[in-house]
C-alpha cells in the first residue's frame, strides 16, 4: 500500500484517498494487489 501511496503521488493523485490507491494498484511492481484489495473490501464490508 506505500508503494501504491508513492506512484499515487508520481502521477498528481492524493496519495491519501483510497480510491487513488485502487486506481494505482495494477502499476505497483512485485504487489498481488487484488489479493490485498479483496481483504480490504471485505473488512470495510464488515465495518459498515
Amino acid at each position: 500500500i506505500v508503494k501504491a501511496q508513492k506512484v499515487s503521488k508520481k502521477h498528481g493523485l492524493d496519495e491519501n484517498l483510497w480510491h487513488n490507491i485502487k486506481s494505482v494498484a495494477p502499476k505497483v511492481s512485485g504487489w498481488r494487489h487484488k489479493e490485498t484489495l479483496g481483504y480490504v473490501d471485505k473488512i470495510t464490508t464488515m465495518m459498515e
